[in-house]
């Protein structure tokens, strides 16, 4: 892990987090409990949260209990929890309850298990799947991007947060079916301002949920077809 403690729920300390803290008192993104200042979320949600296991696919992320979705355009991904009970609900913290801290606890999480699996050495570059711009506007950041820097902090893989770009979607996702996600996915990723900067490279394609795949499918063929040597994803949690 990164930080000075090995204890992955220590989210840093210093007398600015300490300030805002008497403001803005801190909360768990599990269970909306309070919580140190100093801290990313309780104890006892750590323990019992959901954590991927043997039963994700190692190759495209999903859980084998939904459908393994193999094969795919990346190389594996990367999956720190499901998307089921208290992780359903910290995902929810970070995207619609303007609980933006939590994503260095889930970019931590999933550091270390890059680390373990020795996927961490070699990535060159980190792109986060990039917001609709009307979303981006309303909620004031890309979780995708807060996860992603909480991946390589203290590293030297560089971010690029302009590799590619999307479009406001037409139709909102929960109501589409599996393949008609891949085609809206498809009309909606596209090469940014920052895409000549992949070419060659190993990069990390982050992302805050594996549902269907088809956002990451979309994103990588994006990347490998304006030359990225390699693609590897990760994603917070995996339906």
């Amino acid at each position: 892990m990164n930080g000075k403690t090995t204890d992955p729920t220590y989210n840093g300390g210093g007398l600015k987090r300490f300030a805002v803290d008497l403001l803005y008192p801190n909360r768990c993104p599990f269970c909306d409990g309070f919580i140190p200042y100093d801290r990313a979320c309780c104890t006892e949600c750590f323990d019992s949260v959901l954590w991927a296991d043997e039963l994700i696919c190692p190759v495209c992320g999903k859980s084998t209990r939904s459908g393994c979705i193999c094969p795919v355009p990346y190389r594996r991904c990367f999956t720190a929890f499901y998307y089921e009970g208290k992780g359903k609900y910290g995902i929810k913290s970070l995207k619609y309850r303007s609980h933006p801290d939590c994503a260095q606890l889930y970019g931590r999480v999933l550091r270390d298990r890059m680390d373990i699996a020795g996927a961490t050495e070699g990535i060159d570059a980190a792109v986060p799947v990039p917001m609709a711009p009307k979303s981006l506007r309303e909620r004031g950041y890309d979780q995708a991007e807060l996860i992603a820097r909480g991946i390589i902090k203290g590293s030297d893989i560089e971010l690029l947060t302009h590799a590619l770009r999307r479009l406001d979607p037409e139709r909102e996702q929960h109501t589409l079916s599996a393949a008609e996600r891949r085609q809206e996915a498809e009309r909606q990723y596209s090469a940014g301002s920052d895409i000549d900067k992949v070419r060659g490279k190993v990069i990390l394609l982050v992302d805050d949920v594996l549902t269907t795949g088809a956002t990451l499918t979309a994103c990588t063929n994006v990347l490998l077809k304006n030359g990225a040597r390699q693609v590897i994803c990760a994603a917070a949690a995996t339906v």
